[in-house]
């Protein structure tokens, strides 16, 4: 296995077996913030026609909600008391922790992969400096949900065939998919561990 910001080895076959990477995760919320939403896995990959792709899983939340027929989570609802800008960590989680395996996983297409994690609805720093100072009038939106991202883990194809070096390969697809880390005024962190597990996990 490999840590956030490694390389995955294509796996070896036996046979015509392919065989997905599984990834273990964990994160933890600050001791002085919010509670935890749910951890996403963003993956952006290359296939064979050369397009590039990225697609969001929804792979461990808080409370007992569950995916519905039309693939989304359902919010985890909100604590936030915009008048007085404050909220409650009565809702989400402490930490979230879980092992996911790439359902789309194609061996022939390079494709990296990034976790994000999300906190539960707080106040937007506005609504605190309106709540501050008795101003009525709040800028939209008055809540949102913060969230910390981990650094990629990469898989390129030992055959593979797009006509670029993995590196190149690396930064365009970077350039075009990944979204600027983004932390939060408060300048909190939420804690990540994002690995991938050797090969032999099927007894999971």
């Amino acid at each position: 296995g490999v840590p956030m910001g490694g390389d995955l080895v294509p796996y070896p076959r036996k046979g015509k077996e392919k065989k997905a990477p599984t990834f273990l995760l964990h994160a933890v919320k600050d001791p002085d913030g919010a509670n935890l939403d749910r951890i996403q896995v963003v993956k952006g990959w290359r296939d064979t026609t050369g397009n590039l792709n990225e697609k969001v899983y929804d792979v461990a939340w808080s409370g007992d909600r569950s995916i519905g027929r039309n693939g989304k989570l359902p919010a985890v609802g909100s604590s936030v008391d915009v008048a007085s800008a404050t909220y409650l960590n009565s809702i989400g989680s402490h930490s979230l922790s879980t092992t996911w395996t790439d359902p789309d996983f194609n061996r022939m297409e390079a494709a990296f992969y990034y976790v994000r994690v999300l906190q539960i609805p707080t106040p937007r720093w506005q609504t605190y400096e309106t709540s501050f100072y008795n101003i009525e009038e709040r800028p939209e939106p008055v809540v949102i949900q913060e969230r910390a991202y981990s650094s990629p883990i990469w898989y390129t194809p030992c055959d593979f065939s797009c006509g670029v070096e993995s590196t190149a390969f690396q930064s365009r697809i970077v350039y075009r998919l990944l979204p600027r880390r983004f932390f939060g005024k408060s300048g909190r962190c939420i804690y990540i561990s994002f690995h991938t597990w050797k090969l032999q996990i099927e007894s999971l």
